[in-house]
């Protein structure tokens, strides 16, 4: 067995074959990465012209003692249950990142720890993979007290040979209701246009400023837009016509005369029990209720504003591997009260299943006590805790030094400003 070299190409027919391969260990990510000044190294274990294993390998210099920070992100892609192959794969990269002048490797698998059940609870019998971790630090890997980098915890529904009826029958009732109530107003889910980056951004920016986490800029994204492919990138949005969602409001409103005049006609010949009738009738005037205080609300947005359409927000996915993932987004929080967002998600789903995919991935929540795990667990998505962030020190003394100054690293999880 060696370690090789290999090309973006072999990299990429490599990873094509994989059942697990996160976005950020991909030629896109790689060439994204490259221009916040990571210089990308793909590295694969051969074995009789055979890839046993593979990284991405980011390095990035420190000018001030010419040394080089190394981080395989959310790698390797290796059978991490083969305690042997992943002691030759570890000690083939960590020369590799001697001969690189490198101060310490850093890696943060996607491993599951332990399987959790809907309330996000270790499931009795399921998944267990804390030995990998025992297998990590047995070969020199030292774990980090925190997860700086990517979340420790993500959402992750599984599309395994489900159909999109068996998803939504597996999603809470609220959420069904919620998703009806949505398409028969008309709101609008589509995929944003280049050009229209701006306003994507400007939402984001909203968000950050409301949570207090870093806002990233408009460079980016257009970045994240311009390496990764049509195919692989996906920005939806949701809009709100007033003019189709007023007279949706009306067509609601014609339906329920129409069903009211049937239901006078039934009780008058007797086929209908007064009792029915009455409890019919009071439903039939609580929904009347609800078409007016929506039409009064609608009315007022068009006041406020020269346009029929308007922007409620969107979410930014990634499409890699066999995973479709919800990477950055939310709604104005003007609108946030209209679930749109309920909108866009099942709109995503629902071309995941369309399209093969094995995963949703909701991305990062902090913890079960979280509003986005409620939230996200209302899809049938279950709590993914990754097994953690591990150091591999070249040096133990410059380690504990330079440890503090690896550089800033740019990736996708929401980050408070200091």
């Amino acid at each position: 067995m060696k370690l090789v070299e290999l090309s973006k190409t072999e990299f990429n027919e490599f990873t094509n074959y994989l059942e697990i391969c996160p976005f950020e260990q991909s030629i896109y990510w790689a060439n994204f990465k490259s221009g916040e000044n990571w210089h990308p190294y793909f590295l694969g274990l051969e074995d009789k012209n055979r890839l046993l294993g593979a990284t991405l390998l980011l390095a990035s210099e420190n000018k001030s003692i010419k040394k080089r920070f190394f981080y395989a992100p959310q790698g390797f892609l290796i059978d991490y249950k083969n305690y042997d192959l992943l002691e030759i794969f570890t000690k083939e990269v960590i020369n590799f990142v001697k001969e690189k002048n490198g101060i310490y490797l850093k890696i943060d698998p996607e491993i599951l720890t332990t399987e959790k059940d809907e309330s996000g609870k270790d499931l009795q019998g399921g998944i267990n993979n804390l030995f990998i971790k025992d297998y990590l630090l047995k070969l020199g890997f030292i774990e980090t007290d925190t997860n700086t980098i990517n979340p420790k915890y993500t959402m992750k529904l599984d599309l395994t040979n489900k159909s999109i009826n068996e998803i939504l029958d597996n999603m809470s009732k609220k959420t069904r209701q919620i998703i009806k109530r949505n398409e028969r107003l008309g709101y609008i889910v589509r995929e944003l246009k280049h050009d229209e980056l701006p306003i994507f951004i400007k939402t984001m920016n909203k968000i950050s400023s409301k949570f207090n986490t870093i806002e990233y800029e408009f460079p980016f994204y257009e970045d994240l837009v311009n390496n990764f492919t049509n195919e692989h990138l996906k920005i939806m949005i949701a809009e709100l016509d007033l003019n189709t969602t007023l007279n949706n409001l009306k067509k609601e409103e014609k339906v329920l005369q129409i069903e009211k005049e049937k239901r006078i006609g039934l009780y008058k010949n007797n086929q209908l029990t007064e009792e029915t009738f009455i409890d019919k009738e009071l439903g039939y005037k609580e929904q009347l209720s609800i078409i007016s205080r929506r039409r009064k609300y609608y009315l007022s947005l068009k006041e406020k504003t020269d346009d029929d359409k308007i922007f409620l927000g969107g979410y930014l996915f990634l499409l890699y591997g066999k995973e479709v993932t919800a990477l950055i987004g939310g709604m104005d929080d003007e609108y946030i009260d209209l679930d749109v967002s309920y909108s866009i998600h099942y709109k995503m789903i629902k071309e995941a299943v369309e399209n093969n995919y094995k995963s949703y991935n909701f991305y990062e929540v902090q913890d079960i006590n979280d509003g986005g795990f409620f939230f996200k667990q209302n899809f049938g998505a279950k709590l993914f805790e990754h097994i953690g962030e591990f150091d591999y020190p070249i040096d133990l003394n410059n380690y504990k030094k330079y440890r503090k100054y690896f550089p800033v690293y740019y990736g996708v999880k929401t980050v408070k400003k200091q």
